[in-house]
């Protein structure tokens, strides 16, 4: 199996963002073959960037995961609108923009959800499912992996984690974080997931 899994610059003022430093230290199981890519926090330069690695790689699993600040669990989103709103790292303003014109207004992952979020929690860690990936770039990017394997013909599965701050963030800030090693073993609970299956 080859999975392509993604994590994001930092954006929002931020010098780091977790989730790029989390799939760095992923380990995948045996067997299987990971492709780890960062992504800009652009709506058209990640949409691009991701369009491409899909195709070039031919993978059997997108991961896509970013930063959700505030958050205190690992959430596995379960739906993508075809919205974007937000002003993004190249100061390009979206306001009720679609993602992709005449789209459908929402498609769902199509990775195992319950699945991966059961099988981090029997770790012990802060997981849950999410009905929201929000209408910034996170959100613009698994609607774009999942409607781009759907354009092209693929059966991969496509889908999009979020992970808390970690506690280099949270300073000075009223804010949940979560250890980047926690991190990082719920990503590699979401691999784990894969390899079963």
């Amino acid at each position: 199996m080859k999975v392509l899994m993604t994590g994001f610059m930092p954006f929002g003022g931020e010098s780091i963002n977790p989730s790029w430093l989390a799939v760095e230290k992923v380990h995948a199981p045996e067997g299987m073959e990971l492709i780890k890519k960062e992504l800009p926090v652009t709506f058209h330069g990640a949409r691009k960037e991701l369009c491409a690695l899909m195709d070039e790689h031919r993978p059997d699993c997108v991961i896509c995961v970013g930063q959700a600040g505030g958050r205190k669990a690992v959430t596995v989103e379960y739906v993508a609108i075809n919205l974007m709103d937000g002003v993004d790292n190249d100061d390009v303003c979206m306001r009720d923009e679609p993602v992709e014109a005449g789209g459908e207004n929402a498609l769902f992952s199509t990775l195992p959800v319950w699945e991966m979020v059961s099988r981090m929690q029997g770790k012990g860690i802060a997981a849950a499912r999410s009905l929201s990936a929000g209408a910034y770039v996170c959100n613009c990017v698994m609607y774009t992996a999942l409607s781009h394997a759907e354009k092209t013909g693929s059966d991969a599965w496509c889908g999009f984690i979020h992970v808390p701050y970690i506690p280099e963030q949270t300073v000075g800030k009223e804010a949940p974080s979560m250890p980047l090693d926690t991190i990082v073993q719920a990503l590699e609970c979401t691999l784990e997931t894969l390899s079963v299956l």
